[in-house]
């Protein structure tokens, strides 16, 4: 149960970041997808089943939070975090290139499938140069922040193992 309340205090805390003081890492109007790179890396590090559910709980919560496309991070963050936790066997403790990758392609192919929703949706845009532009940004951007990520992800695992802290 401690372990439950723990992980809810902490998806509360990754998306009160994003919707809050990601706002101010903004760089030419691109911020750092926080909420997608720690669904990721829960994954990666915890497995299939903790990074499917943190998917949920955080898809849910930036639904909840976004007036956007209701649902639409619900949908995507799920597959992420279950696809991430497949590969925790590849990944290894001190590896950081695949992580890194694997952030690079899901930004990518997030950023796609919210620019095909919102095109389906009948908003009219017309300059997809520029969302495409945006899309590239946000992978640089995203890798970028996932090194930090990955690098507390790391040490709070190593901290479980050793019997330090009981989460």
């Amino acid at each position: 149960m401690k372990r439950v309340v723990c992980w809810l205090l902490l998806i509360l805390f990754v998306v009160a970041f994003q919707g809050s003081a990601a706002y101010f890492m903004s760089i030419n109007g691109v911020k750092p997808d926080v909420v997608l790179v720690f669904v990721l890396l829960t994954g990666v590090v915890y497995g299939r089943t903790q990074g499917l559910v943190t998917g949920f709980f955080c898809g849910l919560l930036v639904d909840l939070l976004n007036s956007g496309l209701f649902g639409f991070y619900t949908l995507v963050l799920m597959p992420v975090g279950m696809v991430s936790g497949m590969m925790q066997k590849n990944v290894f403790e001190d590896n950081f290139v695949l992580p890194l990758i694997m952030v690079a392609v899901a930004s990518f192919a997030v950023n796609i499938l919210l620019l095909v929703c919102v095109a389906f949706s009948g908003y009219a845009f017309c300059n997809w140069l520029g969302m495409l532009a945006h899309a590239g940004n946000s992978v640089i951007y995203n890798t970028l922040i996932t090194l930090p990520i990955l690098f507390l992800f790391n040490k709070m695992r190593r901290k479980l193992t050793d019997g330090e802290v009981t989460f």
